[in-house]
């Protein structure tokens, strides 16, 4: 059994805001054409919280696996 694995407070805001601009982008990109009057559009808010939800816990995941495999490293003992 895995034991609870807790992540910094900075680990997950630098993932939520990072996470957060990446799907902004994405979003002006993909969604608006290169326009924020997709903002206008609800469709386009809920297809976007759901990859910014996707993005943001892979990103979680990754960090719990990361420190998880690397525990009792020097490396990342601080994380």
């Amino acid at each position: 059994m895995l034991n609870k694995i807790k992540l910094p407070n900075w680990f997950i805001i630098v993932s939520l805001l990072s996470s957060l601009a990446f799907i902004l982008f994405l979003g002006y990109a993909d969604e608006g054409y290169y326009d924020w009057r997709w903002l206008q559009d609800a469709g386009s808010w809920i297809t976007l919280f759901i990859f910014w939800n996707v993005f943001f816990w892979t990103l979680i995941g990754i960090g719990i696996g990361l420190k998880h495999i690397y525990r009792k490293s020097s490396l990342l003992k601080n994380f």
